[in-house]
């Protein structure tokens, strides 16, 4: 049903309506323990954001990433993905949801105690000094 709302929402050319669709659909995906199909949804929605230079949903699918990749075992790019979404939503004065605030606390706790404290702090202000050009290179091409 999602999917077919983001073709219709590409056929009106309702350009804004796409990426919060990919990343409804994403959330719904990692919900139901679907990391990997969780992870595609929001790398999907990430590029019109990005393009739109819509930061709050850039902020939004970062983290629907860094959730994802922490699920999936790789804490430290997770890291780095919350620290730019916080950067975002500093920027955009758009603090989380309390549901979301305790979900990412919950997978940052898992990162930190996996990584370290040390590298946990490297990651997130590594994160932090992300640019819009990296997010764009890092996640927004296909190869």
């Amino acid at each position: 049903m999602r999917l077919k709302s983001i073709a219709i929402k590409q056929d009106l050319r309702d350009w804004r309506g796409v990426g919060p669709a990919y990343h409804a659909l994403g959330l719904a995906a990692w919900l139901q323990a679907g990391c990997a199909a969780a992870h595609c949804y929001f790398i999907a929605g990430l590029p019109l954001s990005v393009e739109l230079r819509d930061l709050q949903f850039i902020a939004f699918c970062l983290e629907g990433l860094a959730r994802a990749r922490e699920t999936l075992g790789d804490p430290q790019e997770a890291v780095k993905l919350w620290g730019s979404a916080a950067t975002l939503r500093e920027k955009t004065g758009s603090p989380l949801t309390v549901d979301f605030r305790k979900e990412n606390e919950e997978c940052l706790a898992r990162a930190k105690a996996s990584l370290g404290e040390h590298a946990f702090n490297t990651a997130w202000s590594e994160g932090q000094i992300v640019t819009m050009e990296e997010v764009n290179r890092c996640y927004c091409t296909t190869s």
